[in-house]
């Protein structure tokens, strides 16, 4: 929420059909082995990179 402290906004609600693309994510089924393996992936990536 802090990121979004700079943005001025007014989030508004839009029922499913109004709000395909949200509504279309929140069914998506994922397979937990992919996530698993992706978030792996990420974490080794980040453990390699230089620090700065």
């Amino acid at each position: 929420m802090a990121a979004l402290a700079n943005y001025e906004f007014t989030p508004r609600y839009r029922a499913g059909r109004q709000n395909a693309d949200a509504d279309g994510l929140s069914r998506i089924t994922v397979d937990t082995d992919v996530i698993t393996a992706l978030a792996t992936a990420v974490m080794a990536t980040v453990e390699e990179a230089p620090m700065c």
